[in-house]
């Protein structure tokens, strides 16, 4: 069974696509392999940004909610209470 796949058409500076073939030929890959990974590179770094940032304001929040600086209005002082 063949996996379901989709053409992706975009626009690059001639020299760019140039160098990128050049050294897909070089490196015995093809284009569409190498922008695969890269593009299946790039998902996994964004994901563990975005876990880490979630988990970052989860901390935040959790913090805020023992100090009991939680409110909707003005600013939160963020260095009064044990933590």
């Amino acid at each position: 069974m063949k996996p379901d796949l989709t053409l992706i058409n975009f626009n690059v500076p001639i020299p760019t696509k140039t160098r990128f073939d050049r050294i897909c030929q070089i490196s015995g890959k093809t284009r569409t392999s190498v922008l695969v990974e890269l593009m299946n590179d790039f998902i996994l770094s964004q994901a563990d940004l975005l876990t880490h940032r979630s988990r970052q304001f989860e901390l935040i929040d959790t913090a805020l909610m023992l100090n009991g600086n939680v409110t909707d209005d003005g600013p939160l002082d963020l260095f009064q209470g044990d933590w």
